[in-house]
């Protein structure tokens, strides 16, 4: 569906009107722009190939993450009765707890992957010191999906000034600089108006779909908590 859809925005169509209704910010349905250029059954395997890509970097970042962090020594050398590291096991761990997620993802052709694996490249960037591109990237992943904006809150919090002025600016790029140079500043400022009329408003007026495929967390609460939805 999101193949046509965008297909269709490169000659003009708003894709946030019926019946596309697109769910993402202008700048993702930019970024399917090259897999329009190729044949849907070829655009089909490659977007699974990336996706698998994808979730190698992360769990790549995830192993860089933990073995950058500082940890605190430990009390007495002891010989190990097992092979391996207590954080080998922990990132084992976090890989099976994800594997059905993943799963699932790939199941449906979604781009959760894809933003997956941007967090923890933003966040293999930030602990090791490199607050420019670790807010380049998480303002990227902010675009994709705004619950990554928490992090910007973490940023604030921690005094790393120059990491949040980066994801700022990297929000404002993505979201409206890139936007309008591709499709032209009329098209991308009604897109993302028509975007934030469906994806949005919605839940400011106290809306929440119903339906399972709403994984926000208001619409996971409320088809597992309430007698309607379950």
């Amino acid at each position: 569906r999101s193949y046509y859809a965008v297909h269709e925005m490169r000659d003009g169509v708003n894709i946030y009107q019926r019946p596309h209704d697109f769910p993402q910010l202008p700048i993702v349905a930019i970024c399917m722009i090259p897999l329009t250029w190729l044949p849907h059954a070829v655009a089909t395997v490659l977007f699974h190939l990336l996706k698998v890509v994808a979730a190698a970097v992360a769990v790549c970042c995830a192993g860089r993450i933990v073995t950058t962090t500082p940890a605190s020594p430990p009390l007495a050398v002891r010989p190990r009765l097992w092979p391996g590291t207590p954080k080998d096991y922990l990132l084992l761990l976090a890989f099976l707890m994800t594997a059905r997620w993943l799963s699932s993802d790939f199941q449906h052709g979604n781009v959760n992957t894809f933003y997956l694996m941007r967090v923890l490249l933003g966040l293999n960037q930030f602990v090791r010191g490199r607050m420019i591109w670790a807010g380049v990237v998480m303002g990227l992943s902010v675009v994709f999906k705004v619950t990554s904006g928490l992090f910007l809150i973490y940023f604030l919090w921690k005094r790393q000034w120059k990491c949040a002025i980066a994801t700022i600016a990297s929000v404002l790029l993505f979201a409206v600089v890139i936007p309008a140079l591709v499709m032209g500043p009329s098209l991308a400022y009604e897109s993302t108006m028509n975007w934030r009329e469906i994806m949005v408003e919605p839940y400011q007026q106290g809306f929440v779909w119903m339906e399972p495929r709403n994984q926000s967390l208001p619409g996971v609460s409320y088809h597992s908590l309430d007698a309607a939805g379950a």
